[in-house]
């Protein structure tokens, strides 16, 4: 009986905006504003990374990243699923305006107290930054069921500014609201050790988990798409925003004396229009505009070379680590990025630095390694992409969560 009792999984209700792979693919595809790849892909990996592990029973409460403002359909009432091994529940509701929100938070509010009058260890983990699904966290405290907050973004800094601004009094309570939530839970995971600081007690444990790659030890280096050195695709995607250092690129690109290469942009943001006015300027540049992620990851994998220009002199930079370095990595192509203080100094064997953030210094980095033989920078990509599969796989990433909770 004691052994059984040992082998018995720890239940793990996993609240966040997170879906199955089919209801996210009809979100994106129904709504006018896409909700964001890059956390649905967080999310996913770590909820599959956790069951992988074998020592839990997961479900993923699910808040749709759904609004009026994106998405007409008034009456949400999606069924649950499993998929690979994870149970899915989809918040219900009406999608007017507040309404929306008031009602997924009480779904979840009520979920969370059915679920943890269950026997057996259980663990809450939240997202914290997504407001419907720290009800979850309420219900932990009151019950006594650890909660584990997921903080994949700083809230302190832009949340901070926004309290100063004029935002109407619903936008300032969430944000204090919010605020509050984290400081309630028991333990972390975050994204930098950075982030920390947006909790008021330092002695509460924490691990960090920058990111998940899609990779496994089983996948090897002839997954890599061929590269055409012939016409040399340098590539970003992301948001197209000046302050993620676009602008400074694309300058920096336009000034190098080369024929066969070309500059590709994936994403959207507040530049695009500015970007076509430089593809007139420059036919070498291309905007490939918003697209599925495993259109970008293809392209990754065929290109030469993958660049983040983000400034990392920004303070937001040191609470960051963003995720398309981990994306890059995995391609198994070379990464040019700047050294922002999130990146753990185990991954600066894999990457090429730009050391000096201005225009002229990111073309004299473009330049050095465009003039590099190509089988010298391959290594590095190939590097990378080994130190991904063995050490960031969704799997291995989530065994620190499982360290963190049985500590």
């Amino acid at each position: 009986m004691n052994s059984a009792v040992k082998s018995e999984k720890i239940k793990v209700l996993y609240a966040s905006t997170v879906c199955s792979q089919k209801v996210f693919d009809y979100i994106y595809a129904k709504s006018a504003i896409k909700p964001r790849i890059s956390i649905q892909k967080f999310h996913k990996l770590f909820v599959g990374g956790i069951k992988d592990t074998g020592f839990f029973n997961i479900t993923s409460l699910s808040i749709l990243p759904i609004s009026a403002k994106n998405n007409k359909r008034l009456l949400w009432n999606v069924n649950g699923e499993i998929c690979d091994g994870v149970k899915y529940v989809y918040t219900r509701f009406i999608n007017i305006s507040i309404l929306n929100k008031l009602m997924q938070y009480l779904y979840v509010l009520l979920y969370a107290l059915l679920w943890v009058a269950k026997p057996g260890k259980k663990v809450i983990v939240c997202d914290v930054l997504t407001l419907q699904a720290s009800a979850a966290i309420l219900i932990g405290k009151i019950f006594h069921v650890e909660v584990v907050g997921i903080i994949t973004d700083i809230p302190l800094i832009s949340t901070k500014s926004l309290l100063r601004k004029k935002v109407n009094l619903i936008i300032k309570f969430s944000i204090k609201y919010i605020i509050y939530c984290i400081n309630q839970c028991d333990s972390y995971v975050m994204l930098t050790e950075q982030m920390m600081d947006c909790v008021k007690r330092k002695d509460k444990d924490y691990v960090i988990i920058e990111g998940f790659s899609e990779l496994n030890k089983t996948d090897g280096i002839n997954n890599i798409g061929g590269i055409d050195e012939n016409e040399m695709s340098i590539l970003y995607a992301g948001g197209l925003y000046e302050g993620f250092g676009v602008k400074m690129l694309i300058e920096a690109f336009m000034c190098l004396r080369k024929d066969n290469i070309r500059l590709d942009l994936y994403g959207y943001g507040d530049m695009v229009d500015e970007i076509k006015k430089y593809m007139k300027i420059d036919n070498r540049i291309r905007f490939m505009g918003m697209v599925p992620n495993n259109i970008v990851v293809e392209a990754e994998k065929r290109s030469y070379l993958l660049v983040n220009p983000r400034p990392s002199d920004i303070e937001i930079a040191k609470y960051s680590f963003p995720s398309k370095i981990i994306e890059y990595m995995s391609s198994g192509r070379p990464v040019l990025t700047t050294k922002l203080p999130g990146i753990p100094r185990e991954y600066y064997d894999y990457l090429f630095f730009i050391d000096d953030e201005s225009a002229d210094g990111m073309k004299k980095s473009l330049e050095i390694i465009i003039d590099k033989d190509s089988s010298e920078i391959n290594k590095i990509g190939a590097k990378a992409y080994d130190f991904m599969r063995n050490n960031k796989s969704a799997k291995q990433q989530s065994l620190k969560f499982y360290k963190m909770i049985n500590r």
